[in-house]
């Protein structure tokens, strides 16, 4: 391959993939053609041979699925045709012989059609009836039954007939003949016949078979002698042999023009089979040299098998073989892992040193070098060989050749890489080890005969130079730059490297089972993020195979560990890291963060403080790239749980303050999360009624945001009406259920007046008359009938708190109806009647159970000026049905509560009271 160009050596890329159906057994061989357009015909029959081989298989064991196969794969027609089926049956390699016998000899009418367009596909011209039969029954074998042997015959006699008028009466006769010809092959070549048929009373069964007539005595003569001398192999499945039958049928083929020797092919076109070719010879070379790897002692001959290792490595990457690189990078693997795996112990019982016994090991060394050579050079073609790979090197940092960590101290990773503050098990066994006295630990050493190693002694001279030879070649192997070039990987080597790397991490569930399973965890979560943030241009492909492991982390955590934080802090530092700088993978990015949502309460203590600051740090720099409702439900679900944390909270509410003071970052896409997030830090009693009061105020600064966007030109009605129904609505019903179920007075006044102004200021949006009347039925008027309970039932102290909130309470429903009062009695007068007289029975219910003269008087105030208002704008009318009904209810709950004495009407005379 050497002496040639690049160009000619390139493998050209061929799909063969199809939509129609097509007949593969009119495709050009190519045979008439040179260079590449007979290497594309090549290729594309040796790829129909391997679609045509797989159904084979299908119909060997059910032809009918293997027809049905065919049509699938569109190399039949469907509806079936019997010339198609016919070519099938007699051109198909790897068909079972018996199964093609027993399905031409089926009764059914399309098999029928499918054996005669069998037959027909033989050219019997000119040829001998015994040639002619053996020939038509190479393909297949006669079927058992009688009566498919006739069908058959029948079939072939036709044929011939058809194809030889001159040499045979009628296809009768060719068929009793035919016939004969098989009994007489079965007679001389049947072990179990003693006394066989000769010569002369072959001729004398068959006269007077020719249509009447004898057979001519050469013809018969001619086809006894084939039979005794040239046996019809009616049971043979393997290539028959040269027989001298098989010799004419060649030669009648050669006379025909088939079988001519193709041109050879010139040196472009001989380069387009190397890749072929190698893949023939790479399995028995690959065994070769690595025998002679294995056993060889001289250094010329080890240096020429590293070179041959090489070779095989470069003739396979540049046809992109695999499979082929995948299984030499095992090969050298195996012998780089002899090396590393030792027994540190010898049979002495004297501990050595492990990088003495790598040093040592030559071959180790070299196949160590080679491998990561190859790798390195050769990474794009690479597949499963990552995972012999990430073998080896979890192996080489076992024994300290190599750091703990590929992350360099310097780099940017680095500065993404979350320090550990989970003890690990290698450090929790050490301190258990120290617990207690010594005198325990040694009489509890005696009792499970458990020996400490001890520390090894300083090494010689002799081994330093040794040690100094394995840390040279693990220097050579350049591990971290393996990873650190993982951006130049075609994507398909990057996905494998990521799966490998996931394998090679171990079980979610057992990271934390021995030391050595949590240090090949760590180790492999290095090398993931390492990858990931070095291929952040790619992360789309990356992203979905690191957060599967991830997740069966997570899933598999119940208590921290240090790979549970490695986990869930790379995954946060990454997120600092990349949303700000690539808002088109912003999403992606938070969607993963959704992980933390299923940690186990234990995990979740130990880490939230933590995580609740780095989100704080994502808002920071990159609010401003999260741009859909799902990243921000992420993120405030986030700041939503840390309200329950302890150590959380002050960090998640300085992040949620960061986003909604002054609705810095509130907009109409995270609105809703938003408010969420906000009242469950109102409802949090961490931080004191201080910080539930300062949430409050962040969901009015949310409300006035609200009403900012609903007055603005560019919102059309159908957001506006969206808006309303739907952030608005979810602020009041927040700010009602706050009002009158937190137990803490100062929280609920404050939510109460925050309530307040939400009402009161969005007459900015414009909203319906039904909308009041809705808020006013399902939550202001539940929210005073649940504060009127809670004065009923309080005493002392608490009682006046709570009676001053329901004063409160007074005011805001007071003034909220009066302002819309004529909106809601403008859409729905009955509704608007029902609502009012709903609203004065709540207020009279409220005066009965209220101990505060604050509350006795403001009930009866509020009732007064809603009264004045309402008729002094003329929602009330005294010619209304409503005008009595109000008047009758409101001086139950004040005798002074009429029109006289609030001057609506003219007061009555003492004459006319008398009079009355």
């Amino acid at each position: 391959v050497s002496n040639r160009s690049p160009a000619a050596t390139a493998k050209p890329s061929l799909s063969f993939e199809h939509d129609d159906v097509i007949d593969p057994w009119t495709l050009p061989n190519g045979l008439n053609t040179v260079g590449g357009p007979r290497f594309d015909a090549l290729a594309r029959t040796k790829y129909f041979k391997h679609r045509l081989l797989s159904a084979a298989e299908h119909f060997n064991r059910s032809y009918k699925k293997g027809l049905a196969f065919m049509q699938e794969i569109k190399l039949l027609p469907d509806p079936l045709e019997p010339a198609a089926v016919a070519k099938f049956l007699k051109l198909a390699p790897g068909l079972d012989k018996d199964v093609v016998g027993d399905y031409l000899g089926e009764p059914a009418a399309f098999i029928i059609s499918v054996l005669d367009e069998y037959t027909k596909l033989f050219d019997f011209r000119d040829v001998t009836l015994d040639r002619a039969l053996r020939s038509f029954l190479s393909g297949f074998k006669l079927p058992g039954e009688a009566q498919k042997i006739s069908r058959i015959l029948e079939c072939f006699a036709a044929r011939y007939y058809e194809s030889n008028p001159d040499s045979v009466a009628d296809a009768d006769s060719a068929y009793v003949l035919s016939y004969s010809i098989i009994m007489l092959n079965t007679d001389q070549h049947n072990a179990q016949v003693k006394n066989k048929m000769t010569l002369e009373q072959f001729i004398r069964n068959n006269r007077g078979t020719n249509g009447g007539q004898d057979w001519p005595a050469e013809v018969l003569v001619g086809i006894f002698d084939s039979i005794v001398t040239d046996e019809i192999k009616l049971d043979e499945v393997s290539a028959a042999s040269l027989t001298p039958s098989r010799w004419a049928d060649m030669l009648r083929s050669i006379a025909a023009g088939e079988g001519a020797l193709p041109s050879p092919p010139d040196v472009v076109e001989a380069a387009l089979y190397d890749g072929e070719l190698f893949g023939i010879i790479w399995g028995s070379t690959t065994a070769a040299i690595s025998a002679v790897f294995e056993h060889t002692a001289d250094d010329f001959v080890l240096h020429s098998s590293v070179n041959g290792f090489i070779a095989l490595a470069n003739i396979a990457a540049s046809h992109g073989l695999s499979d082929v690189l995948d299984q030499l990078m095992a090969t050298l693997c195996k012998f780089a892992n002899e090396g590393l795996s030792k027994d540190t112990v010898s049979q002495s019982g004297e501990r050595l040193r492990p990088l003495v016994l790598f040093g040592e090991d030559i071959k180790a060394c070299a196949a160590t070098r080679t491998a990561f050579g190859i790798a390195h050079k050769h990474g794009d073609v690479l597949r499963q060989g990552w995972c012999n790979i990430l073998d080896t090197i979890l192996r080489m940092s076992k024994i300290e050749l190599i750091p703990e960590s590929i992350v360099d101290p310097g780099s940017d990773e680095s500065q993404q890489r979350p320090e550990l503050q989970t003890e690990r098990v290698r450090e929790r066994a050490a301190a258990k080890r120290n617990q207690g006295s010594s005198l325990l630990r040694s009489f509890s050493a005696l009792l499970t005969m458990e020996t400490r190693e001890a520390p090894l002694e300083p090494p010689t001279d002799v081994e330093k130079k040794i040690e100094d030879l394995a840390i040279a070649c693990a220097h050579a192997c350049r591990v971290k730059e393996l990873f650190a070039d993982t951006k130049f990987l075609e994507l398909d080597s990057l996905t494998h490297l990521m799966r490998a790397l996931i394998w090679a991490a171990g079980d979610p569930s057992l990271v934390t089972a021995t030391a050595d399973d949590e240090d090949a965890a760590l180790f492999c979560l290095d090398a993931m993020f390492t990858v990931t943030m070095r291929n952040r241009d790619r992360i789309r492909s990356v992203l979905p195979i690191l957060v599967s492991y991830l997740r069966a982390v997570l899933q598999a955590s119940p208590e921290p560990s240090p790979v549970c934080e490695r986990v869930i802090f790379y995954l946060i530092h990454m997120c600092v890291k990349l949303i700000p700088q690539k808002a088109d993978v912003a999403d992606d990015l938070l969607e993963s963060l959704r992980l933390l949502f299923a940690l186990e309460p234990a995990v979740a203590d130990a880490f939230f403080g933590r995580i609740s600051a780095d989100v704080d740090v994502i808002i920071q720099g990159g609010a401003s790239n999260i741009t859909t409702q799902q990243g921000w439900d992420t993120v405030c679900k986030l700041l939503m749980a840390s309200a329950r944390h302890p150590d959380a909270a002050a960090k998640g509410f300085s992040a949620l303050s960061r986003v909604m003071r002054e609705a810095a970052h509130v907009n109409a896409t995270n609105v809703r999360s938003c408010l969420e997030s906000a009242g469950a830090f109102v409802d949090s009693e961490l931080g004191g009624d201080e910080r539930s009061i300062a949430a409050l105020q962040l969901l009015s600064d949310a409300n006035m945001a609200m009403c900012a966007w609903a007055s603005s030109a560019s919102v059309s009605d159908e957001d506006k009406a969206e808006l309303i129904a739907g952030a608005w609505g979810d602020l009041v019903r927040e700010l009602s259920r706050i009002s009158s179920e937190d137990t803490r007075s100062a929280v609920r006044d404050d939510a109460l007046l925050t309530l307040q102004r939400v009402l009161l200021g969005a007459e900015t949006l414009d909203a319906s008359g039904d909308l009041w009347l809705t808020t006013f039925d399902s939550n202001l008027l539940s929210m005073l009938v649940e504060l009127t309970e809670s004065v009923r039932k309080m005493r002392g102290r608490d009682g006046g708190a709570a009676e001053n909130t329901a004063r409160i309470a007074v005011s805001c429903v007071s003034k909220t109806f009066l302002q819309y009062a004529a909106k809601m009695q403008g859409d729905d007068k009955a509704a608007f009647a029902n609502s009012l007289l709903t609203v004065v029975d709540a207020l009279s219910v409220l005066r009965k159970h209220a101990k505060t003269e604050e509350l006795v008087e403001a009930v009866p105030e509020a009732i007064k000026n809603m009264l004045l208002v309402l008729c002094a704008s003329g929602c009330v009318n005294r010619e209304d049905k409503l005008w009595g009904q109000m008047w009758g209810k409101c001086g139950a709950v004040d005798s002074d509560l009429n029109p006289e004495a609030l001057g609506l009407v003219e007061p009555k005379s003492p004459a006319t009271e008398a009079s009355a």
